[in-house]
């Protein structure tokens, strides 16, 4: 067709139009696309700026702070997330050295548009969004590295690897796929420039995690729940892989494992695919593995593409096919983004106005506090413009109100406690918009104590011994605190997985006289407990199933086996009536 020939005499402009309408497009559909859970918890990130968060580095929450200074609502959220995808298919394009490159425009934004969960990126800023640009940055860097010891290109080198490791630490597998395709690169005396520079840039992250005491690498990589392998996971974790390409799948995989590498840099952006779909394969064996967290691969993965498909012009016809049937799917899905009820599903950027609204209006508009919600917190928090905490509990995960000052802004405050669950003081129905009950009660004095700390002194905790355990707690408020009148103590048996094997509740030996226990604010006390054992609980829960219905009871040896898998103990506090809190490190149990 003769307007498609004009479109390849000028690759050039071509490549500006076509990066010019993905930028107003993706501009648009961030201004009346209602925000995912995520982003508004990122947003929550952005409302004070620090060198790292719970779950994340910072680089989205810069990019979101710097947003909101220029628009308000979505826009302010997203603003930069067109930029960064333009400018990931930019360098993209760069990175591609071929004499077929400028007669194959047409085939590189077909590969480009036509890939679903990368063009997400385009208008949701996630800390992916950040990643992809950097990591085709990253890659840029390297190739002109390659080429040219230049100066210039050493610190981009540096900068580059320091900005991913900003936006997200998955980001170590590509730096790491490069060094395992090139290892010589650790005999290059700019090389080591370069990472030195990276970790000078990166040193006030590492400085933050330090003075948190690791407090969410400790979270994410030893408590964060893993699961003995089902073989299920695996599978949807390669399903998810395939998923994530659409229909197109079958010419990126065959690309990626029939294409022969002609130098060093396409020899490293197939070693980058490989490291990252093998590691988070692994990962999967124990957890389960989220599609988009491979999506740091799909710049490598879309050159590998490019280069195939040039040198087998037999496969352009089917690719173009079926990048026009994805092309399709992701434009509705794009409609239905913004228009609700065009799918049969609830997607979660639907109705939270509508809950919103609702929570607000029933609550005359206090400070909310969401039971085991970060998500739900943060939105609120954004759309309602009101002062929002969630209070985790033993029973759910860590998040970034555990880690920062939220809390203390409620303290003392009349606030709505809301959760979705069902409990004797449900007094309130605040919003039911579909299948989101949110129920809960007024407070007219909250408090909560999340941050106290408490350690058990011991290297081991042996269930033989359960008399006197040592027990320290820390109070970092600034106020005294009566542990007999406010505050309840748990303890809590976990599996290897973290999860809740069995609990129960103490007093501490010093409270038993029924004296007040006061804690000083920035003071330690010492105290001591007996431990409920292993064995005990099992006898109470044995005892408890004899008392249910024959055809109700559970089997002596499944109890038995569930006690034999105890690995770990943490005390728990719970003040106010509220379920407990994280305020006890784990300990391992002397399984001798």
């Amino acid at each position: 067709m003769k307007w498609l020939s004009k479109f390849k005499e000028n690759p050039k402009k071509t490549l500006l139009i076509f990066l010019g309408a993905m930028l107003i497009i993706n501009l648009l559909q961030g201004l009346f696309t209602d925000l995912i859970f995520d982003e508004a918890y990122y947003w929550y990130f952005a409302q004070n700026l620090d060198w790292g968060y719970f779950d994340h580095p910072p680089m989205m929450a810069l990019f979101i702070k710097i947003s909101g200074l220029i628009f308000g609502g979505e826009l302010g959220v997203r603003f930069f997330a067109p930029f960064l995808f333009a400018g990931s298919i930019y360098l993209t394009w760069l990175l591609i050295d071929s004499p077929k490159r400028d007669e194959n425009i047409l085939l590189f934004c077909a590969i480009a548009v036509a890939l679903p969960l990368f063009n997400v990126y385009g208008f949701f800023m996630l800390p992916d969004t950040p990643l992809i640009f950097f990591g085709a940055l990253f890659l840029y860097a390297y190739k002109r590295f390659l080429s040219s010891n230049a100066w210039v290109w050493v610190l981009l080198l540096g900068f580059s690897m320091a900005a991913l490791m900003y936006s997200k630490y998955h980001a170590i597998l590509l730096i790491l796929g490069i060094l395992i395709s090139h290892p010589k690169l650790l005999l290059k005396f700019r090389f080591w420039v370069a990472i030195l520079f990276s970790l000078l840039l990166f040193l006030p992250h590492l400085m933050w995690l330090y003075e948190t005491e690791f407090y969410t690498l400790e979270y994410h990589i030893i408590e964060r729940a893993k699961t003995n392998f089902k073989a299920g996971r695996v599978f949807e974790y390669i399903g998810g892989q395939l998923g994530a390409r659409g229909f197109i799948f079958f010419f990126v995989f065959l690309a990626l494992f029939k294409f022969k590498s002609r130098d060093r840099f396409q020899k490293g952006c197939k070693y980058v695919v490989f490291t990252a779909l093998i590691f988070f394969l692994f990962s999967s064996f124990k957890r389960n593995t989220q599609p988009q967290w491979t999506i740091e691969v799909i710049v490598p993965l879309m050159v590998i593409s490019f280069y195939y498909l040039i040198e087998n012009v037999r496969f352009q016809k089917w690719f173009f096919r079926l990048a026009l049937v994805n092309l399709a799917v992701i434009l509705f899905a794009r409609i239905a983004l913004v228009k609700e009820g065009l799918l049969p599903i609830n997607y979660e950027a639907h109705g939270n106005k509508t809950w919103v609204a609702d929570l607000y209006e029933q609550s005359g508009g206090l400070p909310v506090v969401f039971e085991n919600s970060y998500r739900d917190a943060s939105m609120y928090a954004f759309y309602a413009g009101v002062d929002t905490y969630s209070a985790n509990n033993i029973f759910y995960r860590k998040s970034q109100y555990d880690l920062d000052s939220t809390e203390m802004k409620m303290q003392g405050k009349k606030v709505v406690y809301v959760h979705k669950g069902s409990r004797p003081y449900d007094m309130k129905t605040f919003s039911a918009y579909k299948q989101r009950t949110l129920k809960g009660k007024i407070i007219d004095e909250f408090h909560s104590y999340r941050k106290l700390r408490c350690v058990i002194p011991l290297e081991v905790l042996s269930p033989n011994t359960a008399d006197r355990i040592p027990l320290e707690i820390f109070n970092p408020y600034n106020e005294a605190i009566d542990l007999r009148e406010e505050i309840i103590f748990h303890g809590f048996y976990l599996f290897e997985n973290n999860k809740i094997a069995a609990g129960f509740t103490f007093i501490p030996e010093e409270m038993k006289n029924g004296e007040s226990i006061i804690i000083g604010p920035n003071e330690t006390l010492r105290l001591h407990f007996s431990l409920k054992t292993p064995s005990e609980l099992k006898r109470i829960e044995m005892a408890n199933e004899l008392k249910k219905k024959e055809e109700d009871r559970r089997p002596a040896s499944e109890i038995d086996e569930k006690y034999e898998k105890i690995k770990f103990f943490r005390v728990a506090l719970s003040e106010y009536g509220i379920p407990p809190g994280f305020q006890g490190r784990r300990i391992a149990i002397d399984e001798q």
